[in-house]
């Protein structure tokens, strides 16, 4: 475990953790709406896609290679919007940035601080508070609740 730079959970008032609760709120709608936004995007791309390729296949040579660029465009556009749209999500508390894809000193899940373990089987870490598995590489199967630098309870929902 690093040393912290900053307070812990258990050194704020219960005022003070409901305030960061309710300044997260906000920051985790706009998440939740722009991670909408993007599942939305990519599906009609690929939809658009699916049209464009049907209809490319059957016109003749000099339109082929333009239609075919329409594609790369309906794919790629929703990936572009989510590299320069997609809110960065801040800890009150810390003020650090939260990346939801590893944990740090807490657990996302519990907030447990209590470290962690691997299994030669499994290619992340295990939390020894909860259980939570946090596997490196793959898609995210846990929620994050708690800030993973300070260990502040953040959102009751999960991201």
């Amino acid at each position: 475990m690093s040393t912290y730079r900053f307070r812990s959970k258990h050194s704020y008032t219960q005022a003070e953790l409901l305030a960061f609760q309710l300044a997260f709120a906000a920051q985790a709608s706009k998440y939740r709406h722009y991670k909408w936004q993007y599942a939305k995007a990519v599906v009609a791309g690929l939809i658009f896609a699916g049209v464009t390729f049907c209809v490319g296949r059957w016109l003749p040579e000099p339109f082929y290679t333009p239609v075919f660029a329409v594609l790369l465009v309906l794919l790629a556009g929703p990936h572009l919007y989510y590299l320069i749209c997609f809110p960065v999500l801040q800890c009150p508390a810390c003020l650090q940035t939260l990346d939801l894809d590893k944990a740090e000193d807490f657990c996302p899940e519990c907030g447990g601080n209590q470290g962690w373990s691997t299994h030669w089987f499994s290619q992340g870490k295990r939390c020894n508070a909860c259980g939570t598995t946090l596997q490196d590489g793959e898609e995210r199967s846990w929620s994050v609740h708690y800030c993973t630098h300070c260990g502040v309870h953040l959102d009751v929902d999960g991201l």
